[in-house]
């Protein structure tokens, strides 16, 4: 899909040249290495204010006769001192969406009219793979549809002097394709996704990526005294598993990072996220395969509807011994991940990180734009948040002060009282911090921004795979 070229030629088989420009600047030398005459008319063009450098704008030209291309986009920067790497990335996607809106199959980038100054070429590549795939990802629905066939891009062309930039253009669309396939899963209508199409889902990723797969049902986990997950189903209801996939990259490390994610396969969108973004970065990390040692706690329920599993007043034993009493509504998900943490620590794991929802409560402090943080060990945050930063997705920090704790211990007749409903974000967080214990350990709740409600170039509406690719960086970049 993916070809690198010095140069555009007019015999070359792209149907569209894709050319940036920034505000209060020319087009770049490269354009005119394309074609003289071309450059020319795009520079006399964008004097008679014909062509428009705004940001987000799209330009489409028809270049004279003999002229190397046939069409050509403007993709309009805006200014180049405030042009990070996502909108780098928005502008890529505004082509590859007006190809696709033209029935262009082929499309011809000019790399060096993109590149933001702080960005590598071949950083920039990645870019560009990741940014093709996020913008080509669109959310299934089920309205009645018509005849006409979609037209999507066959081949993309890097048009640079820099020729070795294909693992990375490569790379960068595979991990797209993971954050896409978080997106796929969270956006599933809850009738038509179960426990047993999730697990067909990740054993695929296991077999793929040679990744150990182990499955516990409700007979294993009540006889492995997991009480906190078996609680989450009703007497007898088979709605319940554990799933664990594990890659050992450097068996001579004491060190293996357990990602954690589980919720309700069958709920809302919010309420499986953490699930889709740890089976997703599995499938990024699978296609690097790092020298890391890696384990994946999936706890996994369906709900009932009708006579509820938990009731408020209900007092559950864990799997690490602690009771908690039920206080309100909305347990499951804590949980899960609260036996899940426990039984990571029990294979081994060193450091835990868990992505979590809580029903979309940290919504009213982040709203959509960032993913808030709790932890015990701030050197194990500070390699989340590189990953974060690399990957463009923004974190928040949670407070973690003592007298937060006294959320939990409202109980006379358990260990803790959960869910909380004061600093619901914040206390939730500290509940699931009680099982991680001194292990070092980080909380990513994505209750705000694991759905979007407005489109963008990159983004559809609805589940986002936020976090994915943070917990993939958080191993491959360490």
């Amino acid at each position: 899909m993916f070809y690198i070229n010095e140069t555009y030629e007019s015999s070359s088989s792209e149907e569209v040249l894709v050319i940036g420009l920034f505000e209060k600047e020319g087009f770049v030398p490269a354009v005119n290495e394309i074609g003289p005459q071309l450059y020319e008319q795009l520079t006399g063009l964008k004097r008679k204010g014909r062509i428009t450098a705004k940001q987000g704008a799209c330009t489409v030209l028809y270049p004279s006769a003999r002229q190397p291309a046939e069409v050509v986009y403007i993709i309009g920067l805006g200014a180049r001192d405030d042009y990070p790497a996502s909108s780098f990335q928005e502008a890529v996607a505004i082509a590859v969406k007006k190809a696709r809106t033209d029935k262009l199959k082929r499309l011809a980038l000019v790399a060096e009219s993109f590149c933001p100054s702080t960005v590598t070429m071949e950083r920039a590549a990645y870019l560009v793979g990741e940014a093709v795939a996020l913008s080509a990802y669109e959310r299934i629905d089920y309205k009645a549809k018509t005849n006409e066939r979609d037209i999507h891009l066959e081949a993309i062309t890097l048009i640079t002097a820099e020729t070795s930039l294909q693992q990375e253009l490569e790379r960068g669309f595979r991990f797209g394709e993971g954050v896409n396939l978080a997106r796929r899963i969270a956006n599933a209508p809850g009738n038509l996704l179960t426990i047993d199409d999730f697990i067909e889902e990740a054993q695929r990723i296991a077999e793929r990526h040679r990744y150990q797969y182990d499955l516990l049902g409700r007979s294993e986990l009540e006889k492995l005294a997991l009480g906190a997950m078996v609680a989450t189903a009703g007497a007898g209801d088979e709605a319940v598993k554990l799933l664990t996939l594990s890659y050992q990259g450097n068996p001579s490390s004491a060190e293996t990072v357990a990602l954690i994610g589980g919720g309700l396969v069958d709920g809302s969108s919010v309420e499986r996220a953490g699930a889709a973004a740890v089976l997703a970065a599995l499938e990024m990390i699978g296609s690097v395969r790092p020298a890391a040692n890696i384990l994946a706690v999936l706890p996994l329920a369906e709900r009932r509807l009708g006579s509820p599993a938990i009731r408020q007043g209900n007092v559950i034993r864990t799997l690490s011994e602690k009771t908690i009493e039920i206080a309100n509504e909305g347990a499951e998900e804590g949980l899960l991940l609260a036996d899940g943490i426990t039984y990571a620590k029990q294979l081994g794991a060193t450091a835990l990180i868990d992505v979590a929802s809580f029903g979309g409560t940290i919504r009213s402090f982040t709203g959509e734009v960032m993913t808030g943080a709790m932890t015990n060990h701030p050197v194990l945050l500070e390699r989340v948040q590189a990953a974060a930063e690399h990957t463009g997705e923004k974190m928040w920090c949670l407070p973690n002060e003592k007298q937060y704790r006294q959320l939990l211990a409202a109980s006379d007749l358990a260990d803790l009282s959960y869910p909380c409903r004061q600093a619901e974000s914040i206390g939730n967080g500290l509940f699931l911090g009680e099982f991680a214990g001194s292990t070092p350990w980080v909380h990513l709740d994505i209750g705000g921004t694991a759905l979007q409600s407005c489109p963008s170039p990159l983004q559809p509406k609805g589940a986002t795979g936020v976090s994915a690719r943070t917990l993939a960086y958080s191993i491959i970049l360490h």
